[in-house]
């Protein structure tokens, strides 16, 4: 079969093509928390105008784990440098469990953004969470998790942060 330039990915009667999808630079590295200071666990660069497009979508998706200890902890997903923040879990006192983090963020319109995103720490249920953002996406954005702890060093580790583009 000879190369193809140009795939299509087709869903029922269309003819359109998938827009940029994707995976953005991945921050594999271990990431630890330092003691009652938000602390930059992993950061991912998103590039200017990834999301391009009014429906042009981020999906981020964060794991690791917390200390055993019954101490109290938050993770943050923030973007830019006015540090707009996405997702939030709030104190946690997770002890001794694995968390996954996720978050959609969508552009509706120029300079305005959703977002949606879900929490889980050992078999404890989802939180949800739902904000409308505004930060500059025709520039260079970092997206950052971040950790607090407010007891003791080392209470959040990081695994990994990913972050996917997707669009209409």
């Amino acid at each position: 079969m000879p190369f193809v330039k140009w795939r299509r990915f087709m869903t029922g009667q269309g003819k359109g093509r998938a827009g940029f999808v994707g995976m953005l630079t991945p921050d594999l590295t271990i990431g630890a928390s330092h003691l009652a200071a938000p602390q930059d666990l992993d950061s991912v660069l998103m590039r200017a105008n990834t999301l391009y497009k009014d429906g042009s979508c981020l999906r981020i998706f964060a794991t690791g784990s917390f200390a055993a200890n019954g101490n109290n902890k938050q993770l943050d997903i923030l973007v830019g440098t006015g540090a707009v923040n996405i997702a939030s879990t709030g104190a946690v006192a997770g002890n001794n469990v694995n968390w996954i983090l996720e978050a959609f963020l969508w552009r509706r319109a120029t300079l305005v953004q959703e977002t949606f995103s879900r929490f889980m720490h050992g078999l404890t249920p989802l939180a949800i969470r739902a904000v409308t953002t505004a930060f500059d996406e025709k520039v260079d954005n970092i997206i950052h998790l971040v950790g607090t702890a407010a007891t003791a060093d080392h209470d959040i580790l990081s695994c990994s942060l990913i972050v996917e583009a997707m669009t209409v």
